[in-house]
C-alpha cells in the first residue's frame, strides 16, 4: 500500500507541477496580450500635449463690444491626445477642428472645415500664446488657392480666451484683423453680458 501511496503522490505532485507551469504560461500570455492590446498613445508623457487644454471648455463668445458672437464647444474625447472643436455662430454657422501636438514636428496642427471654408494651420505655443499659421481656403468661387492665414489663442488671467485670426494682405503687405473673439466659459455668462 505504501508503494502504491508513493506513487500516487508522486503523481499528484507531477500534476501539480505541470499545472503550475501551464498556469505560469497562462499568465504569461495574459500579461503579454495585455501590454499589446493597450498600446501607449503617442502623447502620453509629452507636456506639449497638454498646452491647448486652456480652450478646452463650454464657451459663449463674445466681440469687444459685448456682442454674441456664437458659442464653441472645445472637448477631449476619452482623454486622447487631440481637442475637437464644434463652433456655431449667433447666425447658425457651423464648423468643426481637429487639433492635436504632432511629436514628429514637434508643432501644433488644426484642422478646420465648415460649409463655406477650410484651414490647415500649425505652429506653437509661445509667449503666453497658441499661434498658428497656415492656409485658408475658400470651398467654392474666389480664394480656392488659398490665402494666408494666422490665429492666435491667448489664455487671459480674467479665465476667458482671447481668439484672433489674420489674413495676409498681398496689396497692401500686411496682416488684417479678421476675427477677435473672447472665449466666456458658458457657466459664467447665464444672467449677465460680459
Amino acid at each position: 500500500m505504501r508503494g502504491t501511496s508513493g506513487a500516487v503522490e508522486s503523481g499528484i505532485l507531477a500534476a501539480a507541477g505541470a499545472c503550475l507551469t501551464l498556469a505560469g504560461a497562462v499568465c504569461t500570455v495574459a500579461v503579454a496580450a495585455q501590454q499589446t492590446a493597450a498600446p501607449a498613445r503617442p502623447c502620453d508623457g509629452l507636456e506639449e500635449h497638454r498646452q491647448f487644454d486652456f480652450w478646452v471648455g463650454e464657451w459663449t463668445v463674445y466681440d469687444a463690444q459685448g456682442t454674441r458672437l456664437g458659442t464653441n464647444s472645445i472637448t477631449r474625447p476619452d482623454q486622447e491626445c487631440m481637442l475637437v472643436e464644434r463652433w456655431e455662430s449667433a447666425s447658425g454657422n457651423r464648423g468643426t477642428s481637429i487639433n492635436y501636438f504632432d511629436p514628429a514636428t514637434e508643432r501644433w496642427v488644426q484642422y478646420w472645415v465648415a460649409a463655406t471654408s477650410m484651414l490647415d494651420l500649425e505652429g506653437r505655443f509661445e509667449g503666453g500664446a497658441m499661434r498658428l499659421e497656415g492656409i485658408a481656403r475658400s470651398v467654392h468661387g474666389p480664394g480656392v488657392a488659398g490665402t494666408r492665414t494666422r490665429g492666435t489663442w491667448t489664455p487671459l488671467e480674467d479665465g476667458r480666451v482671447r481668439q484672433t485670426f489674420e489674413r495676409w494682405n498681398e496689396d497692401t503687405g500686411e496682416w488684417q484683423l479678421t476675427f477677435d473673439g473672447y472665449y466666456v466659459r458658458a457657466e459664467d455668462t447665464e444672467g449677465r453680458n460680459p
